[in-house]
């Protein structure tokens, strides 16, 4: 992950949870997904000048949209809640296709802060 933060540039890069990052068809944190967080939310504070899009995922049989909405959102109130700025979090989510056994993609950007960071649409 650390190397994932290191190497983010105003086009963005992108880094996918394991599939136990939640419980699965649920938005709980598995013991393996709290400590990824608490990882992320400490390469976050020592990269003020990043912000992350969090795009909650899933495979056709896993869970809805709303489940894949709320994996994201609770990573970003986790992220919240721990005192990173709101202002560098977006929020998305998208069917993955079995394309990949991610349950949360998570993209990192550098840039200007003027510039709205708003997650590409479905």
């Amino acid at each position: 992950m650390a190397h994932w933060i290191a190497s983010a540039t105003d086009e963005g890069t992108s880094f996918s949870f394991d599939k136990i990052m939640f419980v699965p068809g649920t938005s709980r944190f598995t013991h393996q997904g709290l400590g990824n967080a608490a990882v992320l939310e400490t390469l976050l504070r020592a990269t003020p000048d990043l912000r992350i899009i969090l795009i909650g995922s899933s495979s056709r049989g896993d869970a809805d949209k709303a489940v894949r909405r709320e994996r994201a959102e609770a990573l970003s109130e986790f992220l919240k809640g721990r005192g990173i700025a709101k202002d560098r979090i977006a929020v998305a989510d998208r069917e993955n296709d079995g394309a990949a056994d991610a349950q949360l993609i998570a993209v990192a950007r550098r840039g200007s802060w003027r510039d709205p960071l708003v997650p590409a649409s479905n």
